[in-house]
């Protein structure tokens, strides 16, 4: 599907139509103008590698402040821009280098827009993002993992694969809770 159109209404998102892409008999794709979905719709993320190749795209963002790379400055612990209810991450964040890196900001955007929308209508948030306090027996379910003699609580590792080929992409797993790397 390739976005077609935003439908607006008193000034609001209300529905984005789409077009079905299709692929001809040489290979080439091609959108079908015959083939249409709208989907109901408050918000419109965008999240496909996207970049700030266009000027007026690039000015359709004013107000938010860009840093010298002409990007949007943003808070890395938040995902935040310089407008409180502007969050960015991946490609356009410029800090993501992996996929599994964009889908980290897209998880730390979403807790701190939650906690943006619930100040806004009223309601106490933690500061530090965390799951609801209760406890099943589930939680008492052992999960670790041992290799080569060492037992390790998290048996989430990663194993040599592209987000295990630099020092920085390790670390940030580390920081983001996976329990080890081969």
């Amino acid at each position: 599907m390739s976005p077609k159109s935003i439908n607006m209404k008193d000034g609001r998102v209300v529905s984005m139509e789409f077009t079905k892409t299709e692929q001809d008999l040489d290979g080439n794709w091609y959108d079908d103008p015959e083939q249409t979905l709208t989907l109901k719709a408050d918000w419109i993320i965008s999240a496909f590698g996207s970049t700030l190749m266009e000027e007026n795209v690039v000015s359709a963002l004013s107000p938010i402040k860009l840093n010298k790379w002409g990007l949007p400055d943003i808070n890395t612990s938040t995902q935040g821009t310089s407008e409180p209810w502007v969050f960015v991450g991946g490609d356009v964040g410029g800090v993501a280098e992996t996929t599994v890196e964009s889908v980290n900001d897209g998880k730390t955007a979403a807790w701190h827009i939650h906690k943006y929308l619930q100040q806004q209508a009223g309601f106490t948030v933690s500061e530090i993002p965390k799951m609801p306090l209760f406890m099943t027996d589930i939680d008492n379910v052992d999960i670790s993992v041992e290799m080569c003699g060492i037992k390790f609580e998290n048996p989430f590792g990663l194993a040599s694969a592209p987000p295990t080929t630099t020092g920085a992409m390790c670390r940030r797993a580390f920081e983001q809770g996976w329990g080890f790397v081969l």
